[in-house]
């Protein structure tokens, strides 16, 4: 599948090189490198190279045509739960206890696996632009393309938001701006520790029941199991989270309490920004229905 994009060329980007004023758009060096090697960078409908000067006035497209299949991953039907889906983007509800990815542990069984199978009829490329946790549930994100995997990394500024069930009466608004690493190496623990990555997390104590609160957090780094270990630290572990928190309160839920509810972003190539959201799973439903 080729997908096209057309850029029309303003007074204020009169003169610039072909090559510089994608850069400009959001094609990264290495999406314009495949772009050339496919012969696809056209102006006005005529193929130029990317060192020729354009002018105002002057209409640039870019084709891509997708050069690879995920051929390890085996197609399986499976339920898929759309929340959103254009020609660039493909964003789903994941239910817990499902991998997003195929691993040894995980071969079959996978979302990717579900994708691939919806996808069946064309070439695709499975490209999470964001990945969840086996426990967590909620919204992921798969790019459909090179030129949109390309912009979701570069300039697509998604924020994420999670709900969550934590031990305890959460802070009620807090910033938690905590490095996080490794416990061991190869170990899939992580701690809080001034050696690791910075991880920064908004946190919002929407309501305390008996014995746990209702949190709203956002995340504006992507560390592995950011909100677990952050809340974990600060003495609220989630509810149902056996890697942190073995012996601690679980209401009946098999996997921790983590939910990605809410995801916005600008849409590629564009200004324009979206909500997609995703509604709370039954078990944590039940939950709060219960108690």
């Amino acid at each position: 599948m080729t997908r096209r994009l057309t850029f029309p060329v303003g007074p204020l980007e009169d003169g610039m090189k072909a090559g510089n004023f994608l850069r400009h758009k959001g094609i990264s060096h290495t999406l314009l490198v495949m772009i050339k090697r496919q012969g696809m960078l056209l102006c006005n409908d005529r193929p130029i190279f990317s060192n020729v000067p354009i002018h105002a006035g002057d209409v640039v497209s870019v084709e891509v045509a997708e050069e690879s299949t995920s051929t390890t991953i085996a197609p399986e039907e499976g339920p898929l739960s759309i929340l959103y889906e254009d020609e660039d983007l493909l964003a789903v509800n994941k239910d817990a206890m499902i991998p997003v990815h195929p691993s040894r542990a995980h071969v079959y069984g996978t979302l990717a696996g579900r994708v691939m199978a919806y996808y069946k009829d064309r070439d695709f490329t499975f490209r999470a632009v964001n990945r969840l946790d086996l426990g967590t549930s909620g919204i992921v994100l798969i790019a459909k393309n090179p030129l949109s995997a390309n912009w979701f990394h570069e300039r697509g500024n998604i924020v994420k938001e999670y709900t969550a069930f934590a031990e305890g009466t959460f802070p009620r608004d807090i910033a938690i701006d905590l490095p996080i690493t490794r416990e061991a190496p190869e170990e899939m623990r992580r701690i809080v520790s001034s050696t690791g990555e910075q991880a920064l997390t908004l946190a919002h104590r929407e309501e305390v029941r008996d014995g746990f609160s209702v949190v709203s957090f956002r995340l504006f780094t992507g560390r592995t199991h950011q909100i677990r270990v952050h809340s974990a630290h600060l003495g609220h572990p989630l509810l149902g989270d056996t890697l942190y928190n073995p012996d601690g309160l679980s209401l009946g839920l098999c996997r921790q309490a983590l939910h990605a509810k809410r995801v916005s972003l600008t849409l590629p190539y564009s200004t324009d920004r979206i909500v997609i959201q995703a509604p709370l799973p039954e078990d944590m439903a039940s939950i709060i229905l219960s108690v």
